[in-house]
């Protein structure tokens, strides 16, 4: 247990690139309620920069009061470590729900009331002035199922405003940035164009087919690949990837993906009604929680018997594995004598996008019905832009990026060209 202030600190849940998230408790609360305490880490309390940015999101997040955000509740810093306490939503992510679903997806109805609830939030964000007026300028820029947090009691909230564009901002981005994962952008967000609340929508609108088709609109094939299929807006159809999908559902898809902003929905209130007006009358609340319910209790289950998806194996290099023995509740792999089980061998260098080493894939059979692999060597997310000269090239090609526009806002990772710190078209 840390102790942060008035808060303890009980356990961590996860870290990422900019700071970690902890289950915690206020000392002085009686009725012990569970908080989240995201705090910076350490390494980077003394970068003044980063220190801006994670200030400026507890800023910013503090003066949103709406049922469907994440709400935050303080935000300080002891001994020169800011954090940011934000409330605790008892259940998992959409993305975690969704692996957890028949076809990787839920009913057409069901996501378009959660997404309706989803765009009640952004509207709100959107819409938000300060006291003279003046349009904050919110727009999120990291939608994404990951983002989407759903409660054991129905509840559908969207998370992290961390990358937000705000117009009154503290920290500016630095030129040539772009943030976010790369699987959810915008074109405009990608071309580091001027974005406003429309690319949310767009994001929101790859979320509505992920919900609703099974699958990404955009598969993660490679990152050059994905990075021209989404600045060009080649998606296939969903009536052509799921036969029967409903025509007035695909023409909503396709109202949120266009590349032209103009061709999109403009608002996310107006995407609010054209999503309910899909919906029938019923109790979706109680029917999203019964399901996340479902979900974390397939996930708490110890035996592999009980879930398809509980059994998991690893690819192996084929000189680790001697034997794979599979029982009805247990099942183990013997390494071959004098070897250690260990990541397989890093790719020559100049290999392909997507390329792996040669592996041993332990097959189907009995309970195993998943294989996943080692973690890779170093730290790497597919789903941002990763700093190499092809994802900047497949930039320079697209006749889409500006020329003149520095942008003022976007980003994580850097991508600089030469000659000058902002993206140029050829």
């Amino acid at each position: 247990m840390i102790e942060l202030g008035p808060y303890l600190l009980l356990r961590r849940f996860s870290v990422g690139g900019m700071a970690e998230l902890f289950l915690a408790l206020h000392r002085e609360d009686r009725e012990q309620r569970p908080l989240l305490v995201k705090r910076i880490l350490p390494q980077l309390a003394t970068r003044s920069d980063v220190v801006r940015m994670f200030l400026d999101e507890g800023r910013l997040t503090s003066h949103l009061h709406h049922e469907n955000l994440v709400q935050v509740f303080d935000v300080g810093q002891v001994d020169g470590t800011p954090f940011i306490v934000l409330e605790y939503v008892d259940g998992m992510p959409l993305s975690e729900l969704l692996r957890r679903q028949p076809g990787k997806r839920i009913p057409n109805a069901l996501a378009c009331w959660l997404l309706a609830e989803i765009c009640a939030g952004l509207a709100y964000a959107h819409e938000r002035t300060d006291l003279e007026g003046n349009p904050l300028g919110i727009v999120h820029r990291d939608v994404s199922p990951d983002n989407i947090l759903l409660s054991r009691g129905g509840e559908v909230k969207l998370v992290d405003f961390g990358i937000a564009k705000a117009a009154s901002q503290l920290a500016r981005t630095r030129p040539g940035q772009v943030k976010g994962k790369l699987a959810y952008m915008s074109p405009e967000q990608l071309r580091n164009s001027r974005i406003d609340a429309r690319s949310d929508l767009f994001s929101l609108g790859l979320v509505l087919y992920e919900a609703t088709v099974g699958r990404r609109a955009f598969p993660v094939i490679g990152e050059v690949d994905l990075l021209r299929a989404l600045l060009n807006g080649d998606y296939a159809p969903p009536e052509r990837e799921l036969p029967g999908y409903p025509p007035e559902l695909a023409r909503i898809v396709a109202g949120c993906l266009a590349v032209d902003v103009e061709r999109r929905y403009q608002k996310a209130s107006e995407l609010r009604r054209a999503l309910l007006a899909l919906v029938p009358d019923g109790s979706w609340a109680s029917e999203l929680a019964d399901r996340v319910e479902d979900a974390i209790r397939g996930i708490s289950r110890a035996d592999p018997a009980d879930s398809p998806e509980t059994a998991s194996f690893l690819v192996l290099d084929e000189r680790d594995l001697e034997s794979l023995r599979v029982e009805a509740r247990a099942s183990a792999i013997t390494t071959a004598p004098g070897r250690k089980l260990g990541p397989p061998p890093v790719p020559r260098a100049g290999s392909g996008v997507g390329e792996e080493p040669d592996t041993t894939v332990i097959p189907k059979m009995a309970s195993i019905t998943r294989v996943e692999p080692f973690p890779p060597a170093t730290p790497h997310d597919p789903d941002t832009v990763p700093e190499v000269s092809p994802v900047r090239d497949a930039l320079r090609e697209s006749e889409l990026v500006e020329d003149d526009y520095l942008p003022d806002e976007d980003t994580v990772r850097d991508l600089p060209t030469p000659g000058r710190p902002g993206l140029k078209r050829r």
